[in-house]
């Protein structure tokens, strides 16, 4: 199914706001309230809003999902391109 435009910004925020912690693992509660842009947005972000789209990024591999302690972390997969410019 095709993702919404806010959907889809939705997903780029959380990608960036990973990608400058790339070792960390983040609770989903976490990311609703770190994410600076989600402040803007006219409507709460929740949990039940963030989740599916860190689904679906998880789906495109650009995060990847683990349990510990019965808590979902969430944590940001560098894509090949990046790690090679760092190498």
């Amino acid at each position: 199914s095709k993702k919404t435009e806010a959907q889809q910004k939705m997903e780029t925020e959380l990608l960036s706001y990973m990608a400058d912690f790339p070792n960390e693992l983040f609770t989903t509660t976490a990311l609703v309230k770190r994410v600076p842009e989600f402040g803007a947005y006219p409507d709460p972000v929740t949990t039940q809003k963030v989740t599916p789209r860190l689904t679906a990024l998880e789906s495109e591999g650009k995060v990847s999902k683990s349990k510990e302690k019965g808590k979902t972390l969430w944590k940001y997969v560098a894509s090949e391109v990046e790690e090679e410019d760092e190498a």
